[in-house]
């Protein structure tokens, strides 16, 4: 369609030089001059070039061609990503002028927009009814697309992965496939080994399966690492046809025979006194149950060291005349501070916590932790992909509750979003009403109602009404705070404002009667704390800590599972970093190592219903179910 615009664009170049003048009075006819030619290949016009285009001939058209002139200066919009533009455009187009030709990409040029109006889930609604089989290999195309960037934003890897394998076969160019399959592993790699075993048995040998093994074979190679190249091959007898390219095939394979990191010997820097002590065993006994998980022979040995931020050089420099070949901790951030500062390091080091520092990190540096603020950054990731824009912010008082919202302000006004109202609460206090009141603007009515019952001098009827331009709820707080919260925002007429949440509203254990106010409250977590602990290897974890600390199982939980990552990483560490689409399915969620050597973990979501929290699914055996799309002026026109 573009093509075509840029045709008909030079032809209307070509014959502008040939419209003469019409005069009221006869006049010499001169010798014309000889038209200026336009070579093709000396014109480039931009796709708002190109919607310019359109819209100027849209303007001398009736419909149907106006309506399709109009969906080719959507198009064009949408390829230069003016998207408000593109959205006033479609408003023009009359649904019921579209001829029966242009309905499939009517409905797909809808989808695109809403997409690019971060609607994922209504442009996945827009084009539930479309039949492959009944549409062009363009078209074709084109959904593929929309639908595998829909399913990214939503995190249904399972369908991110299905869409790009259908994708495929209608790209011609050999980056557009390379990068077409990095897409589809890095998906892929987002899953789960049982989820991956369980997905591949419940379909028929195809590409799609291919792939799912691939990725299977990939993630358990971390464990046996000798056996991947005759596994690959006998996967490539499985599979003679299947498209992967050979480069990616090297690229894998040499990533795969890059030796783990084994040290002689493991530190580990733990306070052993003060406000973290606590944590501190925790992590202690999460390390030692992963250590005596591991069969391995040659396994590392660990050896812990008391370090504080008074003494923690000190500590270093000991453990490293000792013979330690890597360093886990510190875990407090003023001793993670002091030790770069203080002396160089020269062992691998992976900090329990991470610290901002406006110099240069040292390159042996690495930093893992439970941050709360970086849990508070992926909820607004969440809540931008959902679509929206516009919310209000709940979180306690004092220190943790300003940081963590901080983060989030941070990154939901990176994202382009608005906070249209702030409230804080006491987080030990009794009055929860009050601040949502606040929050909703709903004292704001009381008051209106009480100077007109002022000004009537009788009494009136009167309901209460809270603010309608929010869109969601952001919430900052542990259980005991939510479990309060909820209701509240429920009595005030907004249980169905979406409510968003980090970890904290959910104290771990699962509580029908304690949590059966909390319904609807979405919010990210760890697969540990979400799982239903099918996994062998995550019930032997678990029995291992029960023996180790029966007392603190429970309230320590998360921790556990933290250090139980800590020691997986280790022999991965420079993996991670230098293979930057490696993932770790780890504990706590699915973990990377980014450039400035972070690692960082993507949460898992879920829901509270019944007063459960319940998953919300990433993986689906059949087509992800979709939300029904949202019912305003874009959505309601229908071809």
């Amino acid at each position: 369609m573009i093509q075509a615009l840029k045709f008909q664009f030079i032809a209307l170049c070509i014959c502008l030089p040939l419209i003469g003048c019409v005069t009221s009075s006869p006049s010499p006819t001169p010798t014309p001059a000889a038209p200026t030619k336009v070579p093709v290949t000396d014109i480039s016009l931009t796709p708002l070039q190109l919607a310019n285009l359109a819209i100027a001939r849209a303007a001398e058209q009736l419909s149907p061609l106006r309506e399709a002139s109009l969906l080719d200066a959507v198009d064009a919009l949408l390829e230069a990503a003016v998207v408000e533009r593109a959205t006033v455009i479609f408003a023009q187009i009359d649904a019921g002028a579209v001829p029966p030709t242009l309905v499939t990409r009517y409905t797909l040029s809808k989808s695109d927009l809403l997409l690019s109006q971060r609607r994922p889930n209504d442009a996945l609604a827009q084009l539930a009814n479309l039949q492959e089989d009944s549409i062009s290999l363009t078209e074709q195309k084109r959904l593929y697309r929309i639908r595998a960037n829909a399913y990214e934003r939503l995190g249904h890897h399972l369908e991110v992965a299905r869409n790009r394998v259908s994708l495929y076969r209608f790209l011609n160019e050999d980056t557009e496939r390379e990068n077409n399959h990095a897409a589809i592993w890095q998906a892929l790699t987002n899953l789960n080994d049982n989820a991956l075993i369980d997905l591949n048995l419940a379909g028929p040998p195809d590409v799609l399966s291919g792939w799912m093994q691939l990725a299977y074979l990939s993630k358990r190679a971390s464990v046996q690492p000798d056996l991947f190249p005759d596994q690959l091959r006998a996967w490539r007898s499985n599979y003679p046809q299947h498209p992967v390219s050979d480069e990616f095939i090297t690229s894998l394979l040499q990533n795969i025979q890059t030796p783990l990191l084994v040290p002689g010997k493991i530190a580990v820097l733990l306070p052993s006194s003060g406000r973290f002590v606590k944590a501190a065993d925790a992590i202690r006994q999460g390390l030692l149950a992963a250590y005596f998980a591991n069969q391995s022979t040659d396994k590392s040995p660990l050896r812990f060291y008391s370090a504080n931020s008074d003494n923690v050089v000190d500590a270093y420099r000991q453990a490293i005349n000792e013979g330690a070949e890597l360093i886990i901790g510190p875990l407090e951030k003023s001793a993670i501070q002091t030790l770069i500062t203080n002396t160089t390091l020269t062992a691998p080091t992976l900090a329990l916590n991470y610290v901002e520092t406006a110099g240069e990190l040292p390159e042996n540096l690495y930093q893992f932790g439970l941050s709360p603020e970086n849990e508070a950054r992926q909820v607004a990731d969440h809540i931008w992909q959902q679509g929206y824009s516009r919310g209000v912010a709940l979180y306690p008082e004092g220190d943790w509750g300003t940081r963590v919202y901080t983060a989030f302000l941070q990154r939901w006004n990176e994202l382009g979003g608005e906070i249209l109202e702030t409230q804080t609460y006491q987080s030990q206090g009794k009055d929860f009403a009050t601040p949502v009141k606040t929050l909703l603007n709903v004292d704001e009515s009381e008051q209106r109602m009480k100077s007109l019952r002022r000004l009537a001098g009788t009494e009136l009827g009167f309901e209460s009404r809270r603010r309608q331009d929010a869109e969601f709820v952001f919430m900052s707080g542990f259980a005991r705070q939510a479990r309060q919260l909820r209701p509240q925002l429920r009595f005030y007429n907004a249980s169905r404002l979406p409510v968003f949440a980090t970890s904290h509203v959910f104290s771990g254990v699962t509580n029908r009667n304690l949590d059966r106010d909390m319904d609807g409250i979405v919010f990210g977590d760890m697969p540990w704390t979400l799982s239903d602990i099918s996994d062998a290897s995550q019930q032997s974890y678990q029995n291992s800590i029960r023996q180790l600390a029966p007392d603190t199982y429970r309230s320590y939980f998360r921790l556990y599972a933290f250090a139980i990552d800590v020691y997986q990483l280790v022999p991965r560490l420079v993996k991670l970093a230098n293979y930057g689409y490696e993932r770790l399915s780890g504990l706590t969620g699915t973990l990377r190592i980014d450039t400035n050597r972070q690692v960082q973990r993507e949460l898992s979501w879920a829901r509270f219903a019944r007063g459960i929290p319940k998953s919300i699914e990433q993986v689906q055996f059949g087509p992800a179910q979709v939300l029904p799309a949202r019912s305003d002026e874009l959505s309601q026109a229908q071809p």
